[in-house]
């Protein structure tokens, strides 16, 4: 089975992409007189007391409990680690691009500015970014001469100042990460840079088919304060098991390649919908609706599923894209992998525990 990464990468110079991008879940007693005995004819003694009627006693009111405040939840402690490999985390640049490039695949043109395109995400159509809550474009940049090589992918805001994404997003040499926010289309945005990427250290790459191919991106604070338009997707899972039976459907949008064979990017964010599979405790495997699914650019964006209100869980992000019955990519009946939240959760959170306070676990050591 043919998988292929999927992120691209373009030089802002002279437009030839360099990709790394690999395609591939809580009562008283009443008193009296003593009656005579029997043949007793002696007059009562009057002087024997009448027991005085016992005054019923006065029912109290039952004690009740004060209200309790409500019980705040514990701040989880932050792991008593040395090095983030105790927690299976490393800073994703002791990685390298493994496997083939999008450069040896194809060749790819960046996108045209343009609020109007053809089929895309493959035979996706336009969306507004507030139907996928968080969802911005990943643009790791690396400085080669008066160029600039961007790679090509997704990422979708879990918490005020973290991102989540794919780790082959990350895994190859790059002088910063940048983040194209603002508008649904690119040629509109603006650019953020982040301070820091974190990925799994279990990740495999190509030699282990990806897997836990997941990683996060984290901004500066005086950053993310600027980002008042961008709703945070919170890790909250879904309100009924997660199996395709519950959840016949998904949700994915990217700014991915529009056609492989024409290899040209999206300006504008393109959605699609999906038929879910199988669901296993790390990876979530999709197949295409009428020719349309992710495609080359659209890795570690995000994958939902729709609750009955309405509301969208974010559930993974895109790892990998399979190649079809004839070994094509992004055509026709495919399939897709995506990595399964579910069973990172507390990989994410003590990720985001030691990087917020003990932030020097969290540089690149040299």
């Amino acid at each position: 089975m043919a998988i292929l990464r999927t992120l691209t990468a373009a030089f802002a110079a002279s437009l030839v992409l360099v990709a790394c991008d690999g395609l591939r879940t809580p009562g008283a007693g009443n008193g009296g007189t003593e009656t005579p005995a029997e043949g007793d004819t002696s007059p009562p003694d009057e002087t024997d007391p009448v027991s005085e009627p016992t005054e019923p006693e006065t029912p109290t009111e039952p004690e009740t409990d004060p209200v309790s405040d409500p019980v705040e939840p514990e701040t989880p402690a932050v792991p008593d680690i040395s090095d983030l490999t105790e927690i299976n985390a490393v800073n994703c640049k002791v990685f390298s691009t493994e496997g083939l490039t999008v450069a040896e695949l194809m060749s790819a043109d960046d996108p045209e500015p343009s609020l109007s395109v053809g089929t895309a995400q493959v035979n996706g159509r336009p969306v507004e970014a507030e139907e996928f809550p968080g969802l911005v474009k990943l643009e790791p940049a690396e400085d080669i001469g008066s160029a600039v090589g961007h790679g090509h992918c997704g990422t979708t805001r879990i918490g005020e100042t973290w991102f989540i994404t794919a780790a082959h997003c990350l895994d190859q040499a790059y002088d910063r990460i940048e983040l194209v926010v603002g508008s649904e289309t690119l040629s509109q945005g603006r650019r953020i840079v982040a301070s820091r990427s974190i990925c799994h250290a279990a990740y495999g790459g190509a030699a282990q088919k990806y897997t836990n191919d997941i990683a996060l991106i984290e901004i500066a604070p005086e950053v993310a304060e600027t980002l008042t338009d961008i709703p945070i997707a919170p890790l909250m899972g879904t309100s009924k098991a997660f199996t395709p039976r519950n959840y016949p459907r998904a949700y994915v949008a990217g700014w991915g390649l529009t056609d492989f064979n024409a290899g040209t990017l999206s300006d504008v964010l393109l959605q699609t919908e999906l038929k879910v599979e199988s669901v296993g405790p790390s990876r979530i495997r999709v197949s295409s609706l009428d020719g349309a699914g992710p495609c080359i650019g659209d890795s570690g964006g995000p994958i939902y599923v729709e609750e009955t209100d309405g509301t969208r869980r974010l559930v993974g992000v895109l790892s990998a894209v399979e190649g079809n019955a004839e070994g094509k990519f992004c055509q026709d009946s495919y399939y897709a992998q995506y990595t399964n939240i579910a069973g990172f959760t507390d990989w994410i959170e003590q990720v985001q525990l030691v990087c917020d306070n003990r932030p020097e676990l969290c540089e690149l050591q040299q």
